[in-house]
């Protein structure tokens, strides 16, 4: 699942994207130059999202983003 998300920032940072959104139901996708972009077909559950976040956000930053709907 890490290695999933590595990816997915690698992109970004290559691809100078401005953004990634993880959404329930919704493949990740990546804005570059203002355009959302798919990073792959495979849609998002609450579980995958909630597992890729643990592994790089602390308590408080979880708490946050539940709280605020955006990190």
């Amino acid at each position: 699942m890490s290695e999933m998300l590595n990816d997915i920032l690698t992109q970004v940072v290559n691809k100078n994207a401005s953004d990634l959104h993880l959404t329930v139901g919704s493949p990740p996708r990546i804005r570059i130059n203002g355009q959302l972009i798919n990073y792959n077909n495979e849609k998002l559950t609450a579980e995958k999202i909630e597992d890729l976040l643990k592994i790089y956000l602390d308590a408080p930053k979880i708490s946050s983003l539940k709280n605020n709907k955006e990190i």
